[in-house]
């Protein structure tokens, strides 16, 4: 399995401290699949992070993201159909390679302006996606 990564997730990758990927794919990955890890995927700054991970499992993730005005943003995170708690939200953030639940937030309000244009706000961010995960860990 291809898998194409923003530069700042790198080293978390090497650090092992990001342990797995939200992704939407049209085709399923298979448990024990090799993951062919790349920074810069279809660009000139193309470099192989690592493919020495192989695919443990998948996990189906539901993530709600409300931007406020005045108020900060709302989040909330489900797994498998199991809300997580705050502090498990925390954690996934960071397990996912990111710093804290802001640098998370800030970056999927980010990804949507970037697809959805300059947005007013309140706006909400609704996603499915797949948690994959290269090791043992679960929500």
């Amino acid at each position: 399995m291809l898998l194409g990564f923003n530069k700042q997730f790198e080293n978390p990758i090497l650090r092992g401290t990001k342990i797995h990927t939200l992704r939407k794919h049209k085709r399923k990955p298979k448990d024990g699949e090799r993951l062919h890890m790349y920074r810069g995927l279809k660009t000139p700054d193309c470099k192989l992070i690592t493919n020495k991970k192989k695919l443990d499992g998948t996990q189906k993730v539901w993530i709600k993201i409300c931007v406020f005005h005045d108020t900060g943003n709302a989040i909330k995170i489900c797994v498998d159909g199991k809300k997580l708690t705050p502090e498990k939200i925390t954690e996934f953030c960071i397990n996912d390679g990111f710093v804290s639940l802001s640098a998370f937030i800030y970056y999927w309000i980010k990804e949507h302006r970037k697809k959805q244009g300059n947005l007013k706000v309140p706006f909400k961010i609704i996603k499915s996606l797949n948690c994959h995960h290269w090791t043992p860990f679960r929500y």
